[in-house]
């Protein structure tokens, strides 16, 4: 599995190629979005233009905040 992480301020958006199931996996640690694609392009694309949904990430932020900062 080959991974290239595309970095934004205060987020990293991590590509990888999944060689089971020949698909480019692209998952946003912020607001844990996914994408899957076979096409390299289309994952980057997803990546660099990707925005996170600030509810998620609020729901995210009041989840982790009693487990130590980790989704429990």
């Amino acid at each position: 599995m080959t991974a290239r992480i595309i970095a934004f301020p205060r987020r990293f958006i991590d590509v990888q190629w999944n060689d089971s199931y020949d698909v480019y996996a692209v998952l946003c640690p912020r607001c844990v979005a996914a994408y899957a694609t076979p096409r390299e392009t289309a994952a980057y694309d997803w990546a660099d233009t990707h925005r996170c949904d600030p509810e998620m990430v609020a729901l995210l932020n009041t989840t982790a905040a009693p487990t130590g900062g980790r989704a429990a």
